[in-house]
């Protein structure tokens, strides 16, 4: 299923039950015993507003790039618009606090979800300035300021609620997304791998096309003979999945990769301090190999234990050097749940083995990686 998809159908069902929202306070202050003036106007603002409804729905495609502006100017205007009709029949409408709450909570909650959370904010921002003018000067002065007040509140916890919805089903579909790519990548990747070496290659790729924010990454395996974690022969670099690499050993607990083995399910280290806390249990030998590589700063970090009936047989690690909080909490399913368990399937299908280390065993000083 193509999530982003069924986000786009999802918002714009939100959008329809703002415009019913709308329609009905429309046809409520049209229904009012106005004089001819004023309910010409009323119907001219609501047309205005009904039709402003319309383009944000259905926006030429020549305006798509500039879709989030256009919708947050358009959610302001709607506002305006619905300012001005309530201030228009205040005298004749009894229930206008009720009214304006429930109608600028309809223009707040259907803000577009895609909109980043500073536009959004600042949106609702200018949505609530417009209902503020609106009480100040349609309701009588100095009366029912708790309510006043609780409007405002209401309206301002609607917004915040919205926007945090809004990132969180975000970070959801992006989750979605990914673990679909990853799915399709690795079936295709696996269908012609051979070996140990050809099958973390696969892994390593999918990693790369599926996380873009990806500096390095390693698989490493436990060697049944020392319980040491090894590579067996492959890594991956800013330019792809190359044979050979550092020729680390890592015990349970040590470093990043042996962290990630005694864990219960994907790790995270989302910034520099945390991975560099991570990495100071490294034993001396490690600590040389680091010094030897031309590695920069591991900026972000996530991985997961390659674990077969309960029994962790080895890691995968990805390391950033672009930016801090490459990774979240919403990608930790697609490295533990899938990436890692289909991997930890696949070694051991093809019945892999302490021989495969022994082109590793030697120190290489031309170690680029460090892990």
């Amino acid at each position: 299923m193509d999530y982003r998809l069924k986000s786009t159908a999802l918002w714009h069902v939100g959008r329809v039950g703002a415009g019913l929202v709308g329609v009905a306070v429309a046809t409520r202050l049209l229904a009012l015993p106005l004089a001819p003036g004023t309910r010409a106007a009323e119907a001219i603002l609501a047309v205005l507003a009904i039709g402003m409804g319309a383009v944000l729905m259905r926006m030429p495609s020549r305006w798509e790039i500039n879709r989030r502006l256009i919708t947050a100017a358009g959610t302001v205007a709607i506002a305006v618009f619905a300012a001005v009709g309530l201030h228009l029949a205040a005298g004749r409408l009894p229930d206008l606090t009720m009214i304006a709450a429930l109608g600028f909570a309809a223009i707040i909650v259907g803000i577009e979800l895609a909109d980043p959370p500073v536009l959004a904010l600042a949106t609702g921002a200018a949505v609530l300035a417009a209902f503020v003018v609106l009480w100040v000067t349609s309701v009588p002065s100095g009366s029912d300021v708790a309510s006043f007040i609780a409007a405002v509140a209401i309206l301002v916890g609607i917004k915040l609620l919205a926007v945090g919805g809004a990132e969180r089903t975000r970070r959801q579909i992006d989750a979605e997304t990914r673990r679909g790519h990853a799915y399709a990548s690795l079936g295709r990747r696996l269908g012609v791998a051979r070996d140990v070496q050809s099958v973390a290659s696969a892994i390593l790729e999918t990693c790369r096309e599926t996380f873009p924010e990806t500096s390095s990454g390693m698989v490493l395996i436990t060697d049944p003979t020392d319980g040491l974690l090894k590579s067996p022969g492959v890594f991956l670099s800013t330019s792809g999945v190359a044979s050979g690499g550092p020729a680390y050993e890592l015990a349970p607990g040590e470093g990043l990769g042996g962290a990630i083995l005694t864990a219960e399910g994907a790790a995270l280290w989302p910034t520099t301090l945390s991975a560099s806390m991570a990495q100071a249990s490294l034993r001396e030998a490690n600590r040389v190999r680091l010094r030897r590589s031309k590695l920069g700063f591991i900026r972000s970090a996530i991985g997961a234990p390659l674990r077969l009936d309960g029994t962790a047989i080895g890691v995968i690690l990805l390391t950033s050097e672009r930016r801090e909080n490459a990774w979240g909490e919403a990608d930790s399913p697609v490295m533990g749940d899938y990436l890692s368990n289909r991997l930890a399937v696949e070694l051991t299908s093809r019945h892999w083995s302490a021989s495969l280390f022994v082109e590793n065993a030697a120190d290489s000083t031309g170690d680029t990686f460090a892990f």
